[in-house]
Order: structure tokens, then C-alpha cells, then sequence
């Protein structure tokens, strides 16, 4: 095969990967290969085709015109202005660059066709492993066909059918997508909640994500769900409250759960006893004409309950993050509690690398965000496996959340929101631990586990004294409850794989002599906006010792493609996607990338005795000889302000002392 096949080749395996519907060299459309006619590229009138014609069957007015080179210098030409580089000819740019072929040939097709709305020009240059894509939108608007550069990608997977409408509408149009929209609902919903509760029940903070809890466990039980406005009548007689009657149907709901969760029904229960008596909940409110508990179900019922039973996300984990954003005195900080955004469950299962006989264990499991995200990536694995005959894929999947999901919290709020979040999703049967997550044996699992993920409390070992709180020994405990060779991934402050507290270190050496380290992944700096805590992943293979002589993956993923909202925080978009897929394919060496993204190196460069004295973290090994101009010097600088001041707001001043 040559060069230029080698390009072909890839573009056309990444295209039928995503199952797209493409033509390659010619199109099948008379419409386009009329507008083509006199397109060439020497600019002398004869006949022009890109490499490739991308189509979508439900968006018929998009186009995708690529065209691919196989050096990676033959990417893309600007001229004297700047701007992308035009000019016809044998020897021209729109000859020898692929993007500025693929501009051209979509100039042409936009300019002739009335058709296509929408056209996306990408450029594509190398091979498999080593690669550059760019895109261009070429857009008609007013008469006036405009180019609009939508920059580097990673990948193909903008590309994809169920991507490709918000991808558009986001980065060609600046119009919101269908998932900020919807995210911007459930946060508009959880503030609206969160008023409510405060101003006509004046309930207490941390009693607003179990009333939420209980009111969607309530409407879980069908009787209930279609009788309420008749149930809730706001008696004063304190013997049949509402609350009297939500209690009760929540404990008709955990009934009808399976055997493993009956057993912790009692202290559920506990948590919602305080809806039977509260005053402030039950009378009737004079603003209302009824209780805040009447008010509230009827919300939670007609704007959250179906979004809850159908998103796959930790909604519940997305409420209770709010609540506590207004829940002053909140021991949330003090005890650490950052729920892990979204993105990243899901992202955990994939760095994971899951199986349908995993078997997921979460012994820090908060609101159960890790183990919804397993659930539905394990679901997703069985409904895609063709050796699964279609009659038991749903049997399949009933054990699998029967007997592959273990979730430990020992606060018992967060337990009942988590186990509320099972129940939310058709499953009653995994299996939820309501315990000190240090006090949980492997005997006590009764069940081989092959993964872990945690996201540990934060910043609890300030002294020494404290150490057994330190994230380390959650990390450790986890490790010893896996199989051999089992992963771990963790998601923590940036200050633990740096480690350089006495009792870091011992728990760093420990580690080394009883489990692998393979990789440290360094996250956003704002992963847990308006949190300020910097973060890294760490995947590990349990009870097997590192081998020195084994390389660590170290990786900068410092853009995941999330951005911030003035009033939802920090959320993610199409790029997201794009981005992790980007970060899995780095991880699992499905490509290649520079020292700016992964170093792969051994542990104990520099103390080749003491390896647990060094820094586990990907700057540690980075060195950019390139003087960085006053822009770069000056991000640089903010960041590492950012990172200093959150450090020693959390205790880790060590860090910066000299030796």
C-alpha cells in the first residue's frame, strides 16, 4: 500500500467504525457531482473529487467533505492575511494541503447546491497512530458562503450520527445543545427545589436531598403516584400528616426490593422518620393553600421523577452537589465530600476497561455515581454482545446488577440517596453496605472482586496523627478487597502521587511492595468547580508488586472539554466526548502523542533506591525547553498560584517547604 493509501485507509476505517454512510472519491449524489464539475483543484476547469462524501440519513441538509494527505506537514496553508490558503494551481495550497483542498471542494458544493445548510471541510493527514484532523464549517448565510475554523480534533467521533446535530449547533451556530439544556432544567429544577424548601418548610440542609429522595421513592410505588392529591389532604391531626403517607409508601417500595436490601430497610427508613413529624412540612402553608410536602411531590412528579428513572447519570449526586452549594455550615468541605462530576464515572469504566464478568466495587460510593455509571456501561456491553442471545440479555443484565455492583458509605444520608438511586433503576438487588468502609473484609463482600473505584474523602489527613485518614489508606484498603491483577482507579488531590509528607511516603512504599502503579492521569485544575481542589486518576493493579523495571504512563489531560456556566457551574459539551475518547486512545496505546500529553517512564529516575520519594505526577517528568512567551509564562504562573494557595488551605504546606 502506498502513502496516500495508508491516509485512505484510515479515514475509511474510522468511518465505518461509526457506521457512517459515505462515498469515497466520486459521490453518489448527481447534485454534488454536477456541482463538482468544473472543481479542479489546478483551477484549469476539469472535474474535482475530495477523498471522501460523509451523509446522514436523518439530517440531509449536512454534508462532509474530507480530504486527507499522509505527511503531517500537509496539513493546512494560511497566507500573508492569515487566513486559509485559496489559491488554484498544480503546486497550490488547495493542491498540496488537505484542509485546504477540503475547503475548497466545500466553497464549490456550497456555492452551486443549495441543498446542504451545512458543510464540514476536514483535513486529515497521517496514519493510525500518528495523525492530524482540522475542520472547517462552510456555512451559507445571507447570500454569503462563510468559513468558520472549528480547529484541531482529536478523532473521528464528532462525526457520529448522535453527535454530530449538537456538535453543529453548538460550534457552527452558538446554539445550546439538547444536553445543556437539559442540564441547565435539572439545576434550574434543583435551585427552584432547593428555594422551596427553604422558604415554605424551612427545612433543614441537610434534610433537602432525603426529602427529594423519599418523595421520588414515594412516587415509585405506582398507588401512590396516581392518588396522591387525594392521599395528602394536610390534616392537622399530627397522627395523618402527608408526611405519615410518603413514609408509608417508601416503605412499600423498599418491600418490594430484594432480600439484600430488605435488610437495611430499617436503617433507611431512619433517615426519613423526620417526614412523619415535622410541623413545618406537614401544615398547611398559607402561601400554598397546602403542605410544603403536597407542593413538593407534585414538582418532583411532574419535573424531575421521569428524567430521574430515564438519565443514566447520578441526577440525585447533581442535587445533593447543590444543595450543598447553599448549605451554609455544611460539613460537606470538612469532611471532604466533592461528588465525582459525570463525565468521569463514566469515564472511570472506560479507563477500567470493562468486562460483562467485572464484578465493581466502591467503598467510598456517596451517592453511587461510580456504580450507576458501571451499571449502565455493563448494560450497554450485554445489549452490544452478539453471543448473548436477545431472550437473555435481560436476564443478563438482572444478575449483573444482582451480583456485580458492591457499594460501602458510612454516612447514612449519602447510603440512603445511593441506594435510592439503585432502586431509581430498576434494581433493589446490589449490594449496598451501610458500614465503615475499614471495617468490610473480603469475607464480608463474600464475592471475587476485579475492580475498584474510589473517590476518597479529601484532605483529611492534615497532621500526622490523622494519617489514617489520608487518601492513601483508603486507596490501600481498596486494593486489598480486589483480586490479583484486578484495577483500582482513584480519582484524588494532585498532593497524593506527590506524597512528600513522612507518612505519604511510608504509605507510597508500602504500596509499591504490594500492588503496580500504571498509570497517573493529571485532570483539569477546575474538574471540581467551585471546589478548588486539583486532581489526577491513578489506575493500579492490585496485589501484585511494582516491577521497577515496568514504565508508568504519566498523562496531561488538562482540557476535557467541559466548560463553565455562570449559573451551571461547570458543565460539559460535544468536545467532552471527543476529548476522553482522545485520552482513552493515549491510554491504551492506540495512538501516538508527544511529551506534551503522556510520558512513559520508570519509577526511581532519581532515586533509584527510594522511588516513593519522588513525585508521581506527570509535571515531575515534564521539561519544555522552549522559552514560553508572556501569555504562557503568565498562565502558568496563575496556575501555580491556584495550586499553592489550594494546597495549603487544605493543610498540604509541606509541599512548598525547602529542604
Amino acid at each position: 500500500m502506498n502513502e496516500k493509501g495508508i491516509t485512505d485507509s484510515f479515514v475509511r476505517k474510522n468511518l465505518e467504525k461509526l457506521n457512517l454512510l459515505f462515498d469515497e472519491q466520486k459521490s453518489s449524489s448527481t447534485i454534488i457531482s454536477e456541482s463538482l464539475k468544473h472543481s479542479s483543484k489546478s483551477g484549469k476547469g476539469g472535474c474535482g473529487n475530495p477523498e471522501f462524501f460523509v451523509y446522514y440519513q436523518k439530517l440531509d441538509n449536512v454534508l462532509i467533505i474530507i480530504e486527507d494527505k499522509f505527511s503531517n506537514d500537509k496539513l493546512i496553508k494560511y497566507n500573508e492575511n492569515n487566513e486559509i490558503d485559496l489559491s488554484l494551481g498544480l503546486k497550490s495550497a488547495v493542491s498540496l494541503y488537505a484542509v485546504n483542498g477540503a475547503v475548497h471542494y466545500s466553497y464549490v458544493i456550497a456555492d452551486k447546491c443549495s441543498k446542504y445548510k451545512t458543510i464540514i471541510a476536514i483535513g486529515v493527514t497521517g496514519d493510525e497512530r500518528n495523525h492530524n484532523i482540522f475542520a472547517y464549517a462552510i456555512i451559507k448565510q445571507s447570500g454569503r458562503i462563510i468559513k468558520k475554523p472549528l480547529g484541531h480534533w482529536y478523532n473521528f467521533e464528532m462525526l457520529r450520527e448522535e453527535n454530530i446535530s449538537d456538535y453543529i449547533d453548538k460550534y457552527v451556530y452558538n446554539k445550546p445543545t439538547p444536553a445543556e439544556l437539559e442540564e441547565k432544567k435539572i439545576i434550574k429544577i434543583a435551585n427552584e427545589l432547593n428555594e422551596d424548601m427553604r422558604k415554605y418548610a424551612q427545612a433543614q440542609e441537610h434534610w433537602k436531598p432525603l426529602i427529594i429522595s423519599g418523595i421520588v421513592l414515594a412516587l415509585k410505588n405506582d398507588s401512590f403516584r396516581k392518588t396522591y392529591e387525594i392521599l395528602l389532604k394536610g390534616s392537622e391531626d399530627p397522627k395523618e400528616y402527608d408526611g405519615i403517607e410518603i413514609y408509608n409508601a417508601i416503605e412499600k417500595t423498599l418491600n418490594k426490593s430484594s432480600a439484600e436490601l430488605r435488610s437495611k430497610i430499617e436503617t433507611i427508613l431512619l433517615e426519613f422518620s423526620f417526614l412523619k413529624t415535622d410541623l413545618n412540612l406537614n401544615q398547611i402553608n398559607n402561601d400554598l393553600k397546602e403542605t410544603p410536602l403536597k407542593y413538593i411531590v407534585r414538582k418532583v412528579e411532574e419535573e424531575v421523577y421521569q428524567t430521574l428513572a430515564k438519565n443514566k447519570f447520578d441526577i440525585l449526586g447533581k442535587f445533593y452537589s447543590r444543595f450543598l452549594k447553599y448549605a451554609s455550615g455544611s460539613d460537606s468541605s470538612g469532611l471532604g465530600i466533592v461528588l465525582t462530576p459525570n463525565h468521569i464515572t463514566e469515564a472511570f469504566c472506560h479507563l477500567a476497561n470493562l468486562t460483562k464478568d467485572d464484578t465493581v466495587l466502591d467503598i467510598c460510593c456517596g451517592t453511587a455515581g461510580f456504580l450507576v455509571s458501571a451499571m449502565n456501561y455493563l448494560e450497554n456491553i450485554i445489549d452490544s454482545d452478539n453471543s448473548i442471545p436477545i431472550e437473555e440479555k435481560e436476564v443478563k443484565k438482572g444478575l449483573m446488577k444482582k451480583k456485580q455492583l458492591f457499594g460501602v458509605e458510612n454516612k447514612s444520608n449519602l447510603f440512603t440517596i445511593a441506594a435510592t438511586n439503585m432502586i431509581l433503576r430498576g434494581d433493589g438487588k446490589t449490594n449496598m453496605i451501610y458500614n465503615d468502609c475499614f471495617k468490610v473484609s473480603k469475607n464480608q463482600l463474600n464475592k471475587k472482586i476485579t475492580v475498584g473505584m474510589i473517590n476518597p474523602p479529601y484532605s483529611q489527613a492534615k497532621k500526622l496523627k490523622d494519617s489514617k485518614f489520608s487518601e492513601w489508606n483508603f486507596i490501600l484498603h481498596l486494593l486489598g478487597l480486589v483480586e490479583t491483577g484486578g484495577t483500582v482507579v482513584a480519582i484524588v488531590p494532585l498532593a497524593v502521587p506527590i506524597g512528600q509528607e513522612e507518612y505519604e511516603k511510608n504509605y507510597k512504599k508500602e504500596f509499591l511492595s504490594k500492588h503496580t502503579l500504571k498509570s497517573v492521569i493529571t485532570m483539569p485544575g477546575e474538574l471540581f468547580y467551585p471546589v478548588g481542589t486539583h486532581t489526577c486518576i491513578m489506575i493500579m493493579e492490585a496485589n501484585k508488586p511494582h516491577d521497577m523495571n515496568s514504565r508508568v504512563k504519566f498523562i496531561n489531560f488538562n482540557d476535557d472539554g467541559c466548560i463553565k456556566h455562570k449559573t451551571l457551574g461547570r458543565i460539559t459539551t460535544q468536545k467532552t466526548e471527543e476529548k476522553l475518547q482522545f485520552l482513552y486512545d493515549v491510554y491504551f496505546d492506540r495512538i501516538d502523542a508527544d511529551n506534551s500529553i503522556i510520558i512513559k517512564e520508570k519509577l526511581g529516575t532519581e532515586f533509584p533506591d527510594e522511588p516513593w520519594l519522588e513525585e508521581w505526577v506527570y509535571s515531575y517528568h515534564y521539561f519544555d525547553n522552549k522559552i514560553p512567551d508572556d501569555i504562557v509564562f503568565e498562565q502558568k504562573l496563575l496556575e501555580y498560584i491556584k495550586f499553592k494557595t489550594n494546597q495549603c488551605l487544605d493543610g498540604r504546606n509541606y509541599l512548598f517547604n525547602k529542604e
